[in-house]
């Protein structure tokens, strides 16, 4: 849409009152799992519902077009010299969409409503490093007791109980989402329906016939520079469907899908990541025999990577045995699983006493069920992992399942082992461990919940020297690499569909691409 376009269609709605869907609409249709649900950004919890609160609401801190961090409503902050006190000055120009200037307050609320236990909140424990959060989050101390607060002049401080290298991070997700206190003392009813939802993102939502959509939110504070109208959402079974409705010029992009990995590879329908991400086979630590370390060291030793990237095309593609890239991580700090230095052909027997002490064997198998998101490379890798385990008594049933059940599966543990594409890459260590961390929510799949792993991983988010946090993570990675609660099979290129006539898209070596930054052309 023109700019001229732009300004009389705020001018409309601003002014004249008119809908903004009476004008002309530039509308982006996005492919995903399932229909957004969730509007509540402190409850969100699936990929889907997450990436739509980010859209909804804007926290102190957000994601540029290129991934990222960047001021959010808070223009500018000070960090003091022990990394304990964050105080923010807020936008004067940041509103809600009914107007209201967005204040200090209105975080002061947010905080205190993400970390009550009555709110429930998925991530909630994104949070637990500001200081007094985990007594709050536990129930022993109330809300107001959070130290976050408002100052008379405007500004926000929050003090945290350690230093933590990834809060600005965590502040630029829902969690961390404001709440207009003007309206409302945080009642969930607040958040029910989409046409009396308050946002203070680019994007507003409102009830369509397909459940609902997202339109331009006219007082958010760069309006002008959001050129999509409308935002529909358009569901499929698995990210290759997604990707046909993007080729066939059904769908725009996709959204909500941890990759794509199938399907025509012209760059004027695919486009690729600045990033590697981790495919892995994650284990439920919680199944009796799989909570056992060398059944696990077991089931990893007996996956040939090598032979299986030679057989099953990966794009961009290098086999993994560890769970941080070695350029992020130096093998020379953080060195690979054992196994890995050991001969194909010495794997399998050592697999085999493993087992043997777990009482598997061929002769006295143990079933597991492999489940895996639809799509023609995934079927594949998983009969080339079930079949490597079968010499050693292990029977798994392979299942594909729509991603949307895939994904609800994952996070009520319903299933023994999982492929899993990571959903996120990054430079940071932090974005490949932290998923295995108690303080994950949802997104920590397996169970696993061990204390030195939690240690080592505080230790190196509370390291202030930069120099000396990558041996930090290594330590902390070296305990996952003990336990293989994940299996690292390989580190991919993330690839996503997206129509030649979307402008905006930036590789990025995070995987985030808000939508505000998208144009069609």
């Amino acid at each position: 849409m023109a700019l001229s376009t732009r300004v009389l269609s705020i001018f409309l709605v601003l002014f004249l009152g008119l809908p903004a869907d009476a004008q002309p609409v530039e509308m982006l249709r996005v492919a995903v799992p399932s229909a957004p649900t969730v509007l509540d950004p402190h409850k969100a919890a699936s990929p889907i519902d997450v990436a739509v609160a980010g859209e909804l609401f804007m926290g102190l801190v957000t994601r540029g077009a290129d991934g990222e961090l960047a001021p959010g409503i808070a223009s500018s902050w000070d960090i003091s010299g022990d990394g304990l006190t964050y105080t923010f000055s807020l936008r004067s120009d940041a509103k809600w969409s009914d107007g209201r200037r967005v204040t200090a307050g209105d975080f002061v609320a947010g905080f205190q409503r993400a970390l009550d236990p009555k709110t429930a909140a998925p991530y909630a424990d994104d949070l637990l490093m500001i200081e007094r959060a985990e007594d709050v989050r536990a129930g022993r101390r109330a809300p107001r007791d959070l130290a976050v607060s408002s100052s008379f002049f405007g500004k926000l401080k929050i003090i945290l109980a350690r230093p933590s290298a990834h809060f600005l991070d965590v502040l630029a997700r829902p969690i961390s989402a404001p709440v207009p206190h003007h309206v409302t003392d945080g009642a969930t009813a607040f958040w029910e329906g989409p046409d009396s939802l308050l946002t203070n993102g680019a994007f507003m939502a409102t009830n369509s016939e397909d459940g609902f959509s997202l339109i331009p939110n006219p007082h958010f504070f760069d309006a002008l520079a959001t050129e999509i109208d409308r935002i529909v959402f358009l569901v499929a079974e698995s990210a290759s469907a997604a990707g046909r409705f993007v080729d066939r010029g059904l769908a725009d992009l996709t959204l909500g899908f941890p990759f794509q990995m199938t399907g025509n590879p012209d760059p004027k329908v695919f486009r690729t990541d600045d990033s590697k991400a981790l495919y892995s086979v994650a284990v439920n630590v919680r199944r009796p025999v799989l909570a056992v370390r060398e059944v696990r060291h077991a089931l990893a030793m007996s996956i040939d990577r090598e032979s299986l990237l030679r057989d099953i095309a990966v794009p961009g593609a290098a086999t993994a045995y560890k769970i941080v890239p070695s350029d992020i991580l130096d093998e020379s700090v953080s060195p690979p699983a054992p196994y890995a230095l050991l001969l194909a052909e010495m794997r399998g027997p050592i697999a085999e006493v493993l087992l043997a002490e777990s009482q598997i064997s061929p002769s006295v198998p143990h079933s597991l069920r492999l489940i895996y998101p639809q799509g023609e490379t995934h079927d594949s890798i998983a009969r080339y992992i079930a079949s490597a385990w079968v010499p050693l008594g292990i029977r798994a049933t392979a299942v594909g399942l729509p991603q949307a059940v895939y994904d609800q599966s994952l996070f009520t543990g319903d299933f023994d082992v999982a492929l899993v594409a990571a959903p996120r890459a990054s430079a940071s260590p932090m974005v490949y461990m932290e998923p295995l961390a108690r303080t994950a929510g949802p997104l920590n799949i397996t169970g696993y919940a061990e204390p030195d792993f939690e240690k080592r991983l505080e230790a190196a988010d509370r390291e202030l020297d930069a120099a000396a946090r990558p041996v930090r993570f290594a330590e902390a990675e070296n305990v996952l690499i003990q336990d293989q609660a994940i299996l690292p099979v390989f580190f991919f290129a993330p690839r996503h569909a997206v129509a030649e006539a979307v402008q905006g898209w930036q590789a990025n070596a995070h995987g985030i691409h808000p939508l505000r930054f998208l144009t069609l052309h």
